[in-house]
């Protein structure tokens, strides 16, 4: 799938690999099949293949037993990952699963005190991603008449309009919270 991503233009250039938990304890007890080191392995690799690559994950605060070392393990995973956003869930039990049943339940208010710091971790990193791409060139496939997104997946708002499903050449001119402003300079085709 690397060497298929690296080779073919015609796939967007993002991912989305769920990490969960930066604790190989966490990660074990959740019966994941990789460990912390595997997964970093597998972001290198895909980041030398595919330069720009747009990583995203998902990432679980609170699960049963997460200790504070734990809870640290994910905050340096993220920070060794560098994801361009993540899904920040806060653990919560469902019935008639196996964690649902685990003892050392996680305090909600240490849940939701992790959930805050996580977020506040990945929202400085999408930050940081999103402002590289100002000032440069991308191809915005529009989702509507004004929304679409790039070929490395990140969310662009056109400042003008243009027709639902039109490939089109834009300047970032400035970026949003979640995503990227841009400008019309040439339309590139219609998709079908």
């Amino acid at each position: 799938m690397i060497d298929a991503m690296a080779e073919c233009r015609k796939i967007c250039r993002h991912l989305h690999l769920p990490l969960q938990s930066g604790s190989n304890r966490i990660l074990q007890r959740m019966r994941r099949n990789y460990t912390v080191e595997d997964f970093l392995e597998k972001t290198d690799r895909l980041r030398r293949a595919v330069p720009g690559i747009v990583l995203t994950t998902d990432l679980i605060a609170g699960f049963p037993g997460e200790s504070e070392a734990d809870f640290q393990a994910t905050l340096d995973a993220v920070a060794a990952m560098d994801p361009c956003s993540a899904y920040c869930f806060k653990f919560s039990a469902r019935p008639g699963t196996e964690a649902a049943e685990f003892e050392a339940p996680v305090p909600e208010a240490v849940i939701e005190e992790r959930q805050r710091r996580l977020l506040a971790s990945v929202e400085v990193r999408m930050e940081a991603h999103l402002k590289q791409w100002v000032g440069k060139r991308v191809e915005v496939l529009l989702d509507d008449e004004r929304n679409g997104h790039i070929e490395h997946y990140f969310s662009a708002r056109l400042d003008g309009s243009a027709e639902p499903g039109a490939l089109l050449i834009c300047d970032v001119t400035g970026m949003c919270r979640t995503g990227l402003e841009v400008h019309k300079t040439v339309e590139a085709g219609e998709v079908s």
